[in-house]
């Protein structure tokens, strides 16, 4: 008794999917059960030099916010004043 090429191609085309539906379905459960356990180590409270320390950079970076506003603001005025230099020194008289 010989087997077609055929049918074993035909059973290839249609066990491969079931098969990569059910390894994806065990991924994901699996995935999902880790991402469970994670999650649960997550959810215990930050302690409070680490909110400290978040507070300290948060006030950084605020600092250099307003600095950097206040740059470009000083760029801006020079930008602003300097065509106006420029066009008074080629004047002629």
């Amino acid at each position: 008794m010989t087997i077609d090429p055929s049918w074993i191609t035909a059973f290839a085309i249609i066990a491969l999917p079931v098969l990569g539906f059910v390894l994806g379905a065990r991924w994901m459960k699996y995935h999902h059960r880790l991402g469970r356990s994670q999650g649960e180590v997550q959810a215990t409270p930050m302690a409070t030099d680490t909110l400290d320390v978040l507070d300290s950079v948060q006030a950084q970076v605020e600092e250099l916010a307003e600095r950097q506003d206040f740059a470009e603001r000083l760029l801006l005025q020079r930008k602003e004043t300097e065509p106006q230099r420029s066009r008074e020194a080629i004047t002629p008289v």
